[in-house]
């Protein structure tokens, strides 16, 4: 009798194993596709990201390439109005750019010779005075100065 109870009793748990088995696989199963979604999910927000730098950057093309057109157009009407205008009006013209530039070196050199004035007056020390008289801010004036007249003759030289 006891074997019979204890057959019966292996009987049963032999009968629950498989289900057991297929519940604790149903749970890794569940942990490994919770698992995927999150690994999905990162995915899908790098693809987003991707998606919305490559927007950003054909937007920028895309106005860099109108701004540049739009230059071209301009100056190739002024061109056009300068080929049929008298020569006095295209040397005047061509006074325009320079003296402008002149007068904005100008009033910077008044500026900065001020301010190093003052400066050596304020503080006494020369070295001091010579040495913040130069700022990043000039730098960036007179390359953009330069760069305008170099790259201008470069242009036109190409003509």
């Amino acid at each position: 009798m006891l074997l019979s109870l204890l057959g019966g009793l292996f009987g049963g748990l032999l009968r629950f194993a498989p289900e057991l088995l297929k519940f604790l696989d149903g749970k890794n199963d569940r942990e490994h596709e919770l698992a995927m979604m999150d690994k999905q999910l990162l995915f899908l927000q790098e693809q987003g990201k991707l998606k919305i730098d490559e927007a950003v950057l054909t937007t920028n093309a895309t106005v860099q390439q109108a701004q540049f057109q739009t230059m071209m157009s301009a100056y190739q009407a002024e061109q056009v109005m300068l080929s049929h205008a008298s020569t006095w009006v295209n040397n005047i013209n061509a006074l325009i750019r320079p003296s402008v530039t002149f007068g904005v070196f100008t009033l910077w050199t008044i500026c900065r010779l001020a301010v190093i004035f003052y400066s050596f007056h304020a503080t006494g020390d020369v070295k001091e005075t010579l040495v913040n008289a130069w700022t990043a801010e000039d730098a960036a004036l007179l390359s953009a100065i330069a760069a305008y007249y170099f790259v201008g003759r470069t242009l036109d030289k190409q003509k």
